[in-house]
Formats: C-alpha cells, sequence, structure tokens
C-alpha cells in the first residue's frame, strides 16, 4: 500500500542479484495498487524479484520456477 503518490519499479533479478527484467510503473496512486508479471518465459530456476519505491527496496520475494 503506497502512503503517497510514487514511481515504483518492479525488477527481476536472478539469485545472484543480476538484473534480469524492469518493469517501471510512474506516479502510482495512494492506496494499493496491483500488477501483474508474464513469467511464462522464464527458465527452470531460483529468482528474486524486488519492489522498489523512489528507488529503494521496499519488498523482496523469492521465486522458484
Amino acid at each position: 500500500t503506497l502512503q503517497q503518490a510514487a514511481n515504483v519499479k518492479v525488477v527481476l533479478t536472478d539469485k545472484k542479484l543480476a538484473q534480469l527484467a524492469e518493469v517501471k510503473y510512474p506516479n502510482l496512486p495512494v492506496g494499493i495498487n496491483k500488477k501483474s508479471l508474464n513469467l511464462a518465459n522464464l527458465t527452470s530456476g531460483e529468482y528474486i524479484i524486488l519492489i522498489k519505491v523512489n528507488g529503494t527496496v521496499i519488498q523482496r520475494y523469492a521465486l522458484i520456477r
């Protein structure tokens, strides 16, 4: 939940934090914002999804495919 409007990035990395993809969502409004990612083309492996708000990582998710 955003407390104020913000620029949000969703970053997909490998387990060594090498960036594989990035999706930018500029100026998202206050409140709950739902977005989806198409991960169908990912090969099997371990990944990390980082949620950045105004350049700061606020959430990190581990993904095993």
